[in-house]
């Protein structure tokens, strides 16, 4: 599973030419799924979204 940050959702930093960022989580079949854990990502990521519009 997988998530990626879109540049423009970076703050901006002069002389550094942004890229889009991937964040990837392994996840064991033998295991619990970590719910909690992609919520908080989500959540981390849709708050990125919302403040850039």
């Amino acid at each position: 599973m997988g998530f990626c940050l879109d540049k423009r959702l970076q703050p901006v930093t002069e002389g550094i030419k942004l890229k889009d960022k991937y964040e990837s989580m392994i996840i064991d079949p033998n295991d619990d799924i970590q719910v909690d854990i992609i919520l908080q990502k989500l959540e981390h990521y849709i708050a990125l979204i919302d403040r850039a519009l």
